[in-house]
């Protein structure tokens, strides 16, 4: 069951990949602005207690699970806040391949926190999907300068294990929809604290000429993600972190697949590049898979 919600994951992730490169570039008149979106966006979250208010568990953990979810929120936008910054020097493919540093690290965090050892063939299906997932985003490279955008994401991909590892000791001692609501809490908390400036709340009045005429992409992005954060967090719930965290490099695969789509559907947000190489990156696809089977 984890591996389903895994999979899912991945896939709405590369929908806003794609779709948060194309505001970084056109909209948003500084990078570090999508965290205060997606904020806003967390608070979506909160209009759908009264329906399920009767279906889920709201007993309260201790309040030490309690800081540890609204912190892993926190640190999430930290990541985020390095992602943007990442988005605006590199393409999308390229900054989905850094994200790899993160399923590389957590299986050394894991046994050096929570004493997870993984199977021969599990470490070995990890390799084969970050090395797939490498030679998918540097095949679909424009070979712009991608230094500095590493550094950042190195820093967001640092952050995102200690996130991983956060979450898991969450959903240890707590009921998955009160984890997921007390981890968007710091989301929307850490996301909302650039407006506590002048200067923040100026910049962000100044670009929302630029973002209200586009309103309903930024929902569909927004959705999208908490989609996506709930699969993932409740993957992490039943699995392994580190075996939940490699699943996610099948990230360039999906985004080469829904570049191609929205290049026929929707071509202002497609990319003309991602049929090329089209034997490749089929091939790769074929090594994710068996990198995915490997760690089933």
């Amino acid at each position: 069951m984890w591996l389903f919600f895994a999979l899912i994951a991945p896939l709405l992730w590369a929908v806003v990949h794609i779709l948060d490169a194309h505001c970084v570039d056109q909209v948003l008149a500084k990078p570090w602005m999508g965290i205060i979106t997606s904020s806003f966006s967390a608070l979506v979250l909160f209009l759908i207690i009264p329906f399920v208010f009767p279906f889920v568990s709201w007993t309260l953990p201790p309040l030490s699970v309690m800081a540890m979810a609204i912190a892993a929120g926190v640190l999430i936008q930290c990541s985020m806040a390095f992602y943007f910054q990442a988005l605006s020097l590199s393409e999308a493919g390229i900054v989905a391949a850094y994200w790899n540093l993160e399923p590389a690290l957590l299986p050394i965090a894991s046994y050096l926190l929570l004493r997870q050892v993984l199977l021969p063939l599990q470490y070995i299906g990890i390799v084969l999907l970050i090395i797939a997932s490498i030679l998918f985003s540097l095949m679909n490279s424009k070979s712009r300068s991608h230094i500095e955008s590493l550094g950042f994401m190195s820093v967001a991909a640092l952050i995102q294990v200690a996130v991983v590892l956060l979450e898991k000791i969450v959903y240890l001692h707590c009921a998955f929809f009160m984890g997921f609501l007390l981890i968007n809490i710091g989301i929307i908390l850490a996301g909302l604290s650039p407006l506590l400036s002048p200067l923040g709340r100026r910049t962000f009045s100044i670009n929302l000429i630029r973002i209200l005429p586009v309103y309903r992409l930024f929902i569909i992005i927004e959705v999208t993600n908490v989609c996506a954060m709930a699969a993932f967090n409740f993957a992490v719930k039943l699995g392994i972190p580190a075996l939940v965290s490699a699943i996610d490099t099948t990230l360039p695969a999906y985004i080469f697949a829904i570049s191609a789509l929205f290049f026929v559907i929707a071509p202002k947000y497609g990319d003309p590049n991602a049929l090329k190489k089209l034997p490749g990156k089929i091939l790769l696809t074929c090594m994710m898979v068996l990198g995915v089977w490997l760690i089933s």
